[in-house]
């Protein structure tokens, strides 16, 4: 029998986030175990500043070498270039395109530099907004409007996550509580937010959708949002849970990465914990 509502410690009622140039924290009142201002590191920015994101870095440095074909490449088609791939459609497009080195190296390095982080910087906001639409469907909202004015990419990762969810997420039972579920831990000093703690036969799972790549730390992300979520939940504890990739890409399919020994994953994470807190006590960050 699925464990009910009732059984669940709500935490999230007293917690507030705080997103900074540093990075993102959470505040929590009424822990007599946490101080009213004291900052609890999210698992994103703790991951960011201490694990290995080799698969990211792989990808900057292919989008590095097109943008650097482009500029210096006499001629080459123009569906290969970036422009095509992320540019939005203002009429006819050429066969071909031409480009020309008109500036000096650090001109063409600085350009390619914005470049590369603004088509970061996009996908992450189809990112976030597909996140924000998958929530609210989640939760039983209407999202057929909000979704008709979305870019393709959007409604794309939308369209692969229902797919999943119609196929091996079926049996998930979701409460609407639990979607964008907020955990802390106030002994170890940090906190998360889940995209969505469901259940599936008979036991809590943690999932986590990624429109992009999903890497190691995906995984050590999953083992400290269940970490947090078990400390104040004893006997609801979470032993696994799903890493979901999403993909804006038509042509690619949604993947499933599924997560266990949570526990052994879990100690991995504290580990980056102790290193980002080393790392900011060396830099003088905390002394405040």
């Amino acid at each position: 029998m699925a464990k009910k509502r009732h059984d669940i410690i709500e935490i999230d009622l007293y917690i507030d986030r705080h997103d900074t140039a540093e990075g993102r924290y959470y505040t929590v009142k009424n822990d007599p175990l946490i101080n009213a201002n004291e900052k609890l590191w999210s698992v994103t920015t703790i991951l960011d500043r201490t694990a290995s994101k080799s698969s990211l870095d792989n990808y900057k440095k292919k989008q590095m070498l097109v943008a650097l074909l482009e500029e210096f490449a006499p001629e080459i088609p123009y569906a290969a270039t970036l422009k095509s791939a992320y540019g939005k459609a203002t009429g006819e497009r050429p066969d071909y395109i031409k480009f020309t080195f008109d500036g000096n190296l650090g001109d063409v390095f600085t350009r390619i530099r914005n470049n590369s982080e603004n088509d970061m910087k996009q996908k992450g906001e189809w990112g976030s907004l597909a996140h924000e639409i998958v929530a609210e469907y989640l939760q039983g909202k209407n999202i057929e409007t909000k979704l008709q004015e979305q870019e393709q990419e959007v409604k794309t990762s939308v369209l692969n996550f229902q797919d999943w969810l119609s196929n091996e997420g079926k049996n998930i039972h979701w409460q609407p509580a639990n979607i964008e579920k907020t955990v802390y831990h106030p002994v170890e000093k940090f906190a998360g937010t889940a995209d969505a703690i469901g259940i599936e036969d008979d036991e809590y799972i943690v999932i986590d959708w990624k429109t992009g790549y999903a890497g190691t730390e995906s995984k050590l992300q999953i083992a400290a949002l269940a970490g947090a979520w078990n400390y104040h939940n004893p006997r609801a504890k979470i032993t696994r849970g799903y890493v979901v990739q999403i993909p804006r890409e038509k042509e690619q399919p949604y993947k499933i990465f599924p997560v266990n020994n949570l526990e052994e994953i879990y100690e991995g994470f504290l580990n980056a914990l102790k290193l980002f807190t080393t790392k900011r006590t060396i830099e003088g960050l905390d002394n405040e």
